[in-house]
C-alpha cells in the first residue's frame, strides 16, 4: 500500500506552474509561477508565424503544454476528491475512487 507521506510530499517542482517563454527553435518552456526554472520543454510550437521544426501540429502543442502547466492542480484535486470518495466504496464512487488512486501513484511514484 501506499505510503501518506509519499502522496502529501512529491518529489517533484511545487506549483502552481505556468507555460513560459517560446524559443526561436519552437519549444516552450513549462516553469514555476514564481521561477524561472525549467520544469519540462514541449517542441511544436510556431516560430515567428512559420510552421515547427518539429513535426508537430501546434494545437497539439500548445494543449499538451496547457495540461503539463495544470498538473500540480491536477493532483491537489485529484488527492482531494480521493480523500471526500474514500468512505464510499459503493459503485460508482468506487471505480472513481480507485482511477484517482492510481492517477496520484503515478504522479507521485517515481
Amino acid at each position: 500500500r501506499e505510503r501518506e507521506e509519499d502522496l502529501q510530499n512529491p518529489r517533484f517542482t511545487p506549483g502552481p506552474w505556468k507555460i513560459g517563454d517560446t524559443n526561436g527553435l519552437g519549444n516552450t518552456r513549462i516553469q514555476p509561477v514564481n521561477s524561472p526554472h525549467t520544469v519540462a520543454v514541449i517542441v511544436g510550437f510556431e516560430t515567428m508565424g512559420l510552421p515547427s521544426p518539429h513535426d508537430v501540429d501546434p494545437t497539439e502543442a500548445k494543449a499538451n503544454a496547457r495540461l503539463i502547466a495544470a498538473a500540480p492542480e491536477l493532483l491537489k484535486a485529484c488527492q482531494a476528491a480521493k480523500k471526500y470518495l474514500e468512505p464510499d466504496l459503493y459503485e460508482p464512487g468506487r471505480t472513481v475512487f480507485w482511477n484517482l488512486v492510481s492517477a496520484i501513484k503515478q504522479a507521485t511514484q517515481a
